[in-house]
């Protein structure tokens, strides 16, 4: 079980999802400034498909890289999850961009640093519930009764000792 404290060990697996979330800003600042300039939608809109596309890239990357080992779900179902618990650092990262644009003259304003400030100030919340929520391994203690739980057998008589739903958690490599 992963715990819910941060340690020296956990140092390596958060420079990892940070090097993953500056591949993420780079998707994010590409798709941001095509969406501004080919599809003409402005910079409001375009920020809203560049995050999608961003946390799409970063699901992916984080899933192979950073929390690899961890992978006990699908991959829409965990998508899915990555997006909703993520919605809160994606919330705080609009909100720090959309008031970084509102709060400096249009032709001042550069979205590109509005996407930096946005992505630090999401980045602990993100790394926080991707780590515990997204990516966690599963609690032995919760598989007790879990339908999916390989049958334990009598090394012995070969017999399944799990006759009545009590069943060992699935061992994860």
């Amino acid at each position: 079980m992963m715990s819910n404290r941060w340690t020296l060990a956990s140092v390596p697996q958060f420079f990892r999802f940070g090097f993953v979330g500056c591949i993420g800003f780079c998707v994010d600042t590409v798709v941001l400034y095509g969406a501004i300039y080919l599809l003409g939608v402005g910079p409001y809109w375009g920020r809203l498909l560049s995050y999608l596309a961003a946390a799409t890239s970063t699901w992916y990357l984080n899933r192979i890289i950073t929390f690899g080992a961890s992978r006990n779900q699908g991959k829409a179902k965990e998508w899915l999850k990555f997006v909703l618990c993520n919605g809160l650092g994606g919330a705080i990262n609009y909100g720090t961009y959309a008031t970084y644009l509102h709060f400096l003259d249009p032709s001042t304003a550069t979205p590109v640093i509005g996407v930096a400030m946005g992505s630090c100030a999401g980045l602990i919340v993100n790394y926080t519930l991707s780590r515990h929520l997204v990516f966690a391994r599963p609690n032995p203690a919760s598989t007790i009764f879990a339908d999916d739980a390989l049958p334990a057998t009598d090394a012995v008589s070969g017999d399944h000792l799990n006759q009545h739903k009590v069943a060992l958690p699935r061992l994860r490599r």
